[in-house]
């Protein structure tokens, strides 16, 4: 359309200077149709310059939104490959902690770090029953005269108040991941056994060794 707007006009100004030069005097009808001529040009090219900023602005929006896509792209990686880098050095703590005497009782809490990474990256039921399946073998050091759940029956109660504070906060967090629901039956179950055993506990009565659900059958 500017195209064809252009050309016109640009017809009506050569008709109007034929015609002009013709009779060789300017008389104000030629006057008028120059000018409006001239007008329809200027016009014309307002037009087509805002056609072409409107053309140049989409290109520059297809080039943002591309851009946006790699960034996203680059982010999920980062994203990625941080939870797959955090649930590896956390299992690792945790079996080093599950060999120390001393620190035996971080083991569960760091297992559960592991998983909660582990929910963050695309990997199968199997994978987390799996590291379900070592949380429930570190919890086995949850218990008294371990080193740390021992003493009189109020400093016991203490104790296992604090190290549910200190396990609450990522149990949460895992039962709040979007994908919760792939492991939700075999972590719920992990984790009112540990409920049972730390009232256990808070009684100043030993809980099993061997198994982690002995208190819910």
């Amino acid at each position: 359309m500017a195209l064809i707007a252009l050309m016109l006009s640009l017809g009506t100004i050569a008709a109007i200077i034929m015609d002009v030069w013709s009779v060789s005097v300017i008389d104000s009808n030629s006057f008028i149709s120059a000018m409006v001529a001239l007008m329809t040009l200027v016009f014309t090219l307002i037009i087509g310059y805002q056609i072409y900023n409107t053309l140049d602005i989409k290109d520059k929006l297809k080039e943002v939104e591309e851009l946006k896509s790699k960034t996203q792209d680059t982010y999920n990686r980062i994203n990625y490959l941080k939870a797959d880098l955090y649930d590896g050095i956390y299992a690792s703590l945790a079996k080093n902690a599950h060999l120390d005497a001393e620190h035996q009782l971080d083991a569960f809490h760091y297992m559960n770090i592991s998983l909660r990474n582990a929910l963050d990256i695309d990997d199968t039921r199997d994978n987390y029953i799996g590291r379900i399946e070592d949380i429930e073998r570190y919890a086995l050091h949850i218990n008294t005269g371990n080193g740390f759940f021992d003493g009189s029956s109020e400093e016991m109660i203490q104790k296992v108040n604090d190290y549910r504070k200190y396990i609450t906060p990522i149990i949460e967090e895992i039962k709040g991941h979007a994908k919760y629901h792939i492991i939700k039956d075999r972590y719920d179950r992990l984790v009112k056994a540990i409920d049972r055993r730390l009232d256990k506990i808070s009684r100043s009565t030993p809980a099993s060794i061997h198994n982690i659900y002995e208190d819910l059958q």
